[in-house]
């Protein structure tokens, strides 16, 4: 499972980008969509109707914390083309992935895209909560990475690797080709007694 977050300033776009049809410009000048019916909303969190309804609502809570510049979290989470999930199971990953986040208790959505032959979802977030307090936006990749990883074992999916694994696996190997007798060297050379011992 792969992932992606980011915080938006607007929700109005962020739902516009995960609800409208993608369109593009035909041989006759017309906008045509790209995939029709591309995106189902599964879940609705503290909150409910149609985008119109949606827009009003968030915007209402976000108008209690006035003090945040981007109060909307948009997380895609994606599987590999050869995992498939159900969507109910879509929907207990999203409340799930709320919970380990730390939106739980705030407005989501949850959208199901199918324009690509890998499902994915988009959670779009308000960060600002009933209680004017907003969510930690500290630390949300390796949040959100380790929550992929959780999901991966939980459901049996395909690992996948994000980049910054690959390079630190990388690292720990040829640190751990140095041994020893490397360490010590390393250590004589900068002066670190510690390390010669």
């Amino acid at each position: 499972m792969t992932s992606s977050i980011h915080n938006v300033a607007s929700f109005r776009r962020c739902l516009n980008y995960c609800l409208e049809d993608k369109l593009v410009i035909g041989r006759d000048g017309q906008k045509i969509p790209l995939y029709k019916d591309r995106a189902e909303i599964l879940f609705c969190n503290q909150c409910f109707g149609e985008k119109g309804d949606l827009i009003r609502q968030f915007n209402e809570v976000i108008a209690l914390n006035q003090n945040t510049i981007k109060p909307i979290f948009h997380i895609s989470l994606m599987l590999h083309e050869q995992d498939r999930f159900s969507k109910n199971q879509w929907i207990e990953v999203s409340k799930d992935c709320a919970c380990t986040m730390g939106f739980e208790q705030n407005q989501f959505v949850t959208i199901l895209h199918k324009d690509k032959p890998n499902l994915h979802i988009h959670i779009v977030a308000n960060r600002v909560g009933f209680n004017r307090r907003l969510v930690n936006g500290d630390f949300t990749g390796y949040r959100l990475r380790n929550f992929c990883n959780d999901m991966e074992i939980r459901y049996k999916l395909k690992p996948t690797l994000s980049v910054r694994q690959t390079e630190g696996s990388a690292s720990a190997d040829a640190k751990s080709n140095l041994g020893f007798s490397g360490i010590r060297r390393r250590a004589e050379e900068t002066g670190n007694k510690d390390l010669q011992k």
